[in-house]
């Protein structure tokens, strides 16, 4: 759920930029990775920047703060790092139905959802 939700708060987080920074062409190679919409963003802000007379405007290093796409990004985390304590502390108790369930519940888990990651290698 969290790697679906990432790719869909970085495709409205270039559109958004576009629209601040002028054109830039909307493909799902360039709504992958956070560092190819930098480039292209220091490509379209030196543009600008360079037939404009006025201030100059520094290029965006990261992605802008967005409450909507932050803070739920930041419950989800708070809620995986919950799970994770949660579950280290059933493997504290030493008992091996505990263990060999959540062994075996990891594992399933994967299986069935691993693959809606939202990321790709391809």
């Amino acid at each position: 759920m969290r790697g679906s939700l990432e790719a869909r708060w970085r495709k409205q987080t270039l559109a958004m930029i576009s629209g601040r920074y002028g054109h830039i062409s909307h493909t799902s190679d360039e709504t992958k990775k956070i560092p190819e919409v930098v480039t292209e963003i220091q490509t379209v802000s030196r543009t600008n920047s360079s037939s404009s007379t006025g201030a100059r405007k520094l290029p965006r290093k990261i992605a802008p703060f967005i409450a909507a796409h932050d803070i739920p990004r930041g419950a989800i985390h708070a809620f995986q790092a919950l799970l994770g304590y949660t579950l280290m502390l059933a493997i504290m108790t030493f008992q091996a139905a505990y263990i060999i369930s959540i062994i075996i519940g990891l594992g399933l888990g994967e299986v069935l959802f691993g693959r809606m990651g939202g990321t790709s290698a391809h």
